[in-house]
């Protein structure tokens, strides 16, 4: 962050506890964003953070793909604040506040909220919302355990993803 950014975050408002989860700030495709209800952040990926379907990060990822304008994305916000730092997983945004985005089509999204573990890029579990109900119950929890389960050679060889 640079120095001017700084100084404006400071003049904003109350201090932000930066949870810092990825391994450059200034790598392309992705920028701090603040979670609604949370003084934590984390970060918001950009279409220039995927290659196709593929995430351009080592490790395993969690990424909740969201709307601005979507009332089923802001109310399962907070409730995705929870993973931050609840296990050796990083979590992010993939913002389709755009509908112009290519995120939509590289990852096939028919409605918002939808969740993605990947595993060194490639996806290894979806979480998808139902139209007009968003996310089903429960679906934290199914995230949290798709992340925190070992990895084998499979999650890497384009076996397809399991489905929440």
């Amino acid at each position: 962050m640079r120095g001017s950014d700084r100084a404006a975050e400071r003049e904003s408002g109350p201090p932000t506890v930066v949870l810092f989860n990825g391994p450059d700030l200034g790598a392309p495709g992705h920028r701090r964003a603040p979670v609604a209800g949370t003084r934590s952040s984390m970060e918001r990926f950009q279409s220039d953070a995927f290659r196709g379907n593929r995430l351009l990060r080592d490790g395993t990822w969690v990424v909740a793909f969201l709307a601005d304008w979507c009332p089923f994305c802001q109310r399962f916000r907070p409730q995705f604040s929870t993973l931050d730092g609840a296990g050796a997983f990083r979590v992010a945004i993939g913002d389709v506040t755009s509908e112009g985005s290519p995120l939509w089509e590289d990852f096939r999204i028919d409605v918002v909220p939808m969740v993605v573990v990947f595993h060194d890029g490639h996806e290894v579990f979806r979480a998808e919302s139902a139209l007009g109900q968003g996310l089903p119950k429960g679906s934290v929890e199914a995230i949290r355990s798709a992340a925190e389960r070992p990895r084998t050679a499979s999650d890497r060889d384009g076996t397809p993803a399991s489905k929440a």
